[in-house]
């Protein structure tokens, strides 16, 4: 029922053609003296890191390895400061740059063709830098979650029906439970108060249609805690949340007979970051023509103290999917289209040091990435890449950035993105995805 795709919100560069090479040296300085790159000029490239966790505003982030692997010239690397910011001045004379950053507790960013003459066409304005800078934004591991989070643990008690689910979602930053049953575990903010959104339910899946019965949507308000806490919960003593359903159609992309002729369709509406459900998928089920499905969404009338978003999510069977995001609540009766086809692949298994063929990227798509995700789902790295006007249509991960580790992979998906927008507190956000099937990956 919870099923959600969220694409991670980044500052991003322009990226063309570009290669990477294994040497470096430390710091904000030109490559080292003697060998092929004596006396070449160099350019200053700036970079601002900066970290977004789930519930914190974009914030600088200082510490980070930053690798720049210019065309034909040797390895950069600098460290930001606590500004976040790094100045590599590099030869870049021989084309375009490779650039790799990599911070303790977050997923590695690898970022193609930047060009240090307009590295950032997309984005910047987001964190009011100048159009000469690159502003990239990493996302936390669970590590990094893990430290600001607490575990909350504990019965789940008066059930309206013995059978039905319950959903639990911190707001802020955490984990969800989603289960039948009669306990349950999930993380928690640290040190902060918070809100924890419940919901009763029954849910049945068919190949292209869903049905579910929402019993109760429920809020349990709770003081900050410090430490792991025993937390029952008493579904019918709860406070009961008022609910409004809105009917959405969901439009296939080609129709009956496009890229999601034999797929099905979700509508869910979530905070900005992925964090908490305040609207969940009642029913879906496939329209009298063929070309779209009749989508209907359960919103509980809650603050959840961040920006809402309406995912409509189109997935087919090898699980390769679309989806197109609105900010806020999507009025009832509209209809949303416009989703992006996924990336086409062959790819069954890969490993870590593969070249990964990008050229599938949907044409009306802006950047394409590839990421490779632990067994948890986790991003452990994503390579970026633009679709079209002389980009590279296949990429390699570089060498690491001294220090960097890569986590042990299990699976990797093509990510196309479309149409960057902005959340009311300033930060980038894509209003459409489409991921390609995921495949394994191994080092």
């Amino acid at each position: 029922m919870r099923f959600v795709l969220v694409t991670c919100a980044l500052a991003l560069a322009a990226c063309s053609s570009s290669s990477s090479s294994s040497s470096s040296s430390s710091g904000a300085v030109p490559p080292p003296p003697g060998g092929s790159d004596a006396g070449a000029p160099t350019t200053p490239l700036t970079i601002w890191v900066f970290d977004r966790g789930p519930d914190l505003p974009a914030t600088p982030l200082a510490g980070a390895v930053v690798a720049v692997d210019p065309e034909g010239a040797d390895r950069v690397e600098a460290t930001s400061g606590p500004d976040g910011k790094v100045v590599v001045n590099a030869d870049f004379s021989k084309g375009l740059a490779t650039v790799t950053i990599a911070a303790p507790d977050r997923a590695l960013v690898t970022l193609y063709g930047v060009d240090p003459k307009a590295p950032a066409p997309l984005g910047q304005t987001f964190f009011d830098k100048p159009a000469t800078d690159l502003a990239v934004n990493l996302i936390e591991t669970g590590a990094a979650i893990d430290a600001r989070t607490v575990k909350l643990s504990g019965s789940i008690v008066n059930k309206l029906n013995a059978g039905d689910r319950v959903g639990l979602t911190p707001n802020r930053v955490g984990t969800l439970f989603d289960d039948t049953h009669a306990s349950y575990s999930l993380r928690a903010p640290k040190g902060k108060p918070f809100l924890l959104l419940g919901s009763e339910y029954t849910f049945t899946q068919a190949s292209r249609s869903a049905q579910a019965t929402i019993g109760k949507f429920f809020q349990i308000t709770h003081d900050a805690l410090d430490a792991d806490t025993t937390l029952d919960i008493d579904v019918t003593a709860a406070q009961a949340l008022q609910t409004v359903t809105n009917k959405i159609h969901v439009a296939l992309p080609g129709g009956a007979t496009g890229p999601f002729g034999q797929g099905f369709a979700r509508v869910n509406v979530l905070d900005a970051f992925g964090v908490v459900f305040p609207g969940v998928v009642k029913s879906s089920a496939l329209s009298a023509d063929g070309n779209g499905f009749d989508c209907e969404v359960t919103v509980a009338q809650v603050d959840v103290g961040a920006p809402l978003v309406t995912n409509a999510v189109l997935q087919n069977p090898d699980g390769s999917a679309s989806v197109h995001s609105e900010l806020g609540v999507v009025a009832d009766g509209s209809s949303l289209d416009g989703f992006l086809a996924p990336t086409a692949s062959t790819i069954a298994s890969a490993k870590t040091s593969d070249t990964f063929d990008v050229s599938g990227a949907p044409s009306d798509g802006t950047l394409v990435q590839v990421v490779l995700r632990d067994v948890s789902g986790a991003t452990l790295w994503t390579g970026f890449t633009r679709i079209g006007n002389g980009a590279p249509t296949s990429v390699k991960m570089p060498a690491l950035p001294t220090g960097a580790k890569l986590g042990t992979p299990f699976d990797g998906v093509f990510v196309a993105l479309g149409e960057l927008t902005k959340l009311d507190d300033g930060g980038p956000y894509w209003k459409r995805a489409s991921y390609s099937a995921p495949f394994t990956v191994t080092k």
